[in-house]
């Protein structure tokens, strides 16, 4: 799955820059919160997979965060939502670019239009090819803020 691994590794590399620290964990849950929902429909029949289309609508994605939310204590619950939807709104640009083979499935404006929207700028298995980059990439602006945070010392 080096999809999720692009999702996660550039959701870590933004989290080096978010300030609310609260919010990191739940951040790396909605990198990937919407491709393990669109997983489920592996259980069902093919017939009925139209029924994860919508997991990347960020409206559906609010609902699904909001029903989450009421599992947890009432002060973590906006750190939930506000972290889960950064997590899911970088997913849903990542996917976005990507040319999807049949056509892709993304509806970002669900439940308002059921239009399918790509912007078509690279192949899906292009992540394949990213990931080494996208790793090393990483690593190296955790390295060098870890380094510049102890030269501040």
């Amino acid at each position: 799955m080096p999809d999720a691994a692009t999702h996660i590794l550039i959701q870590i590399l933004l989290n080096q820059f978010i300030m609310i620290r609260k919010i990191l964990p739940y951040t790396l849950f909605g990198a990937v919160a919407p491709d393990l929902l669109k997983g489920f429909n592996r259980w069902l029949s093919p017939e009925y997979s139209w029924l994860f289309y919508p997991t990347h609508s960020p409206i559906f994605m609010l609902i699904f965060f909001y029903a989450i939310s009421m599992l947890f204590h009432q002060k973590e619950r906006s750190f939930l939502i506000k972290g889960c939807l950064i997590g899911m709104l970088i997913h849903l640009l990542l996917d976005l670019f990507q040319i999807n083979l049949g056509g892709g499935y993304y509806m970002p404006y669900f439940p308002l239009s059921f239009q399918r929207v790509s912007f078509g700028l690279f192949e899906t298995e292009t992540s394949i090819f990213w990931l080494p980059v996208t790793i090393l990439l990483t690593i190296t602006v955790i390295l060098s803020k870890k380094f510049l945070v102890k030269k501040e010392r």
